[in-house]
């Protein structure tokens, strides 16, 4: 952040956009509006909307509006897009909820080592400033036990699998165990723990 804010040329502002400011007979924008009425004149607009179009946030049976959690989704701007002639539709995540490390025997499961020399996503760094620290990812398997448990819990789901409530539907989203095990009974299927940081104990199973 420290670099964008002197980076020559660029001025940047925080602020929720609500609609879009249209140019000579609706063909084109010439800015956008931000929830406090103020208007950002511009040459050009690139919306990068990720999870907060008209987003909503599934946990079971409870449902709520949200971009991520503890982020209000972009209402204003999805509906300046469906006035527009744009058809708006969900994407869903799926994305599983997370185990308490303590509570898991990583002597039972297979050890995957972080990358030797590791490479940064990013062009901004030549290093990985935590080589050395990395954690491990640790693998395992379902069993017919693991398949019996989660087909007898399908209802539990939330409701984000249905496609008739348009909470969403997409070809590709974050893995489940329970749509795989529910596509491929018969299987068994890989899990990946993944540690989330150094200084939490919470595992992400993938």
């Amino acid at each position: 952040l420290a670099i964008l804010r002197n980076q020559p040329n660029l001025t940047l502002r925080e602020g929720n956009v609500e609609d879009l400011v249209p140019g000579k007979e609706g063909r084109y924008v010439t800015g956008v509006t931000l929830a406090d009425g103020t208007r950002i004149l511009a040459g050009c607009v690139v919306l990068t909307t990720g999870t907060f179009l008209r987003g909503m946030i599934c946990v079971g049976d409870n449902t709520w509006p949200a971009g991520r959690r503890g982020d209000p989704p972009a209402v204003g701007l999805s509906e300046t897009l469906r006035r527009w002639g744009f058809r708006i539709g969900r994407m869903k995540t799926g994305t599983p909820p997370r185990l308490d490390g303590r509570s898991i025997d990583c002597t039972r499961c297979t050890m995957q080592p972080s990358d030797e020399f590791s490479l940064p996503f990013s062009f901004l760094h030549e290093h990985i400033p935590l080589r050395g620290q990395l954690l491990p990812c640790w693998v395992t398997r379902t069993t017919r036990h693991t398949t019996q448990i989660v087909q007898e819990n399908l209802h539990l789901q939330p409701r984000r699998f249905s496609t008739v409530d348009g909470l969403g539907v997409a070809p590709r989203y974050c893995p489940s165990i329970e749509t795989k095990t529910r596509n491929f009974p018969d299987r068994t299927h890989l899990v990946w723990l993944e540690p989330e940081g150094l200084s939490t104990k919470t595992v992400y199973p993938n």
